[in-house]
């Protein structure tokens, strides 16, 4: 990000100020399809071996998903998450992802779940009295590890939550 500052003062790049980036190992032509959206300040972009294109964006101050698959002519807005997503881990399979969100605006955040074809959110892990974050994935998709802090002490524990049970336990 800062070399983009030094080097340029439009915050939605176009397809010949891309190339110039000193980026390897990207799909130089998949970002410039991204700039054409026309996106404010997209960042965590992530790209998938089918060609798609994924990335947060600032809509009305709060960061929301986008994709932008190849035979799409424009991008799609895949989250409406009212106070934005502060954390976003792909699944392994790119099917879902979690979304690290304030749902109740009190500086707490909940784990959310994505299903990255239909848009349909659901609550996982969700107190106006906890947070919740850090997530990662299990290498098969069928559970992933966060961090959880609940008893208002500042201490954090690790947590392995189970899909199939839809319930967690403390592992640290």
């Amino acid at each position: 990000d800062q070399w983009w500052v030094e080097h340029y003062s439009d915050p939605v790049p176009s397809a010949e100020q891309l190339h110039a980036l000193p980026i390897m190992d990207l799909d130089l032509k998949r970002l410039a399809e991204l700039a054409s959206l026309k996106l404010d300040y997209p960042t965590d972009v992530m790209t998938t071996p089918d060609g798609t294109v994924y990335c947060l964006n600032y809509v009305q101050g709060h960061r929301q998903l986008f994709r932008k698959r190849q035979d799409d002519s424009a991008g799609v807005q895949l989250t409406h998450v009212e106070n934005g997503v502060i954390e976003l881990e792909f699944a392994p399979d790119r099917r879902h992802a979690l979304i690290c969100t304030d749902s109740s605006g009190n500086g707490n955040s909940d784990l959310l779940l994505l299903d990255v074809e239909t848009g349909k959110v659901t609550g996982l892990l969700v107190s106006p009295a906890s947070h919740f974050d850090s997530a990662v994935w299990r290498p098969d998709g069928a559970a992933f590890a966060f961090r959880a802090q609940q008893d208002g002490t500042f201490v954090y524990d690790i947590c392995v939550y189970d899909l199939k049970t839809r319930s967690y336990e403390k592992i640290y």
